[in-house]
């Protein structure tokens, strides 16, 4: 079981980002990571040009998931380790400067086992 709060942590209005520029295939995209003030990982967006309406709304979920699971305590690095070698098309290795990743799941796990 995965320890986490009971109740959800909620963001400042205004907070410190990341964003981070990567490529799969001919598509272009943008993760954009939000913190707490503590400077912890709070919230996931997650934008593909390109990639059509399926992609692009798995993506949305994808992002809004990992987003509440961080806002209610589960740990950055619990959920990267789970997610970090997820492997499925599209997957014509996600390229963001340095590395790649084998998807964009995995592509998302790998930039927060960073932080």
């Amino acid at each position: 079981m995965v320890p986490h709060a009971e109740h959800r942590k909620e963001l400042p209005i205004e907070r410190r980002s990341i964003v981070r520029k990567f490529r799969v295939g001919d598509a272009e995209g943008y993760l954009t990571i939000g913190f707490f003030p503590d400077n912890t990982p709070g919230e996931v967006f997650l934008r593909v040009n390109k990639l059509g309406s399926t992609v692009q709304g798995f993506c949305n979920a994808f992002a809004i998931m990992i987003s509440l699971a961080l806002q209610y305590g589960v740990l950055s690095a619990v959920i990267a380790s789970r997610l970090r070698d997820e492997n499925f098309p599209p997957q014509d290795n996600v390229k963001a400067m340095p590395g790649g990743a084998p998807s964009i799941v995995a592509f998302v796990a790998r930039e927060l086992e960073k932080l």
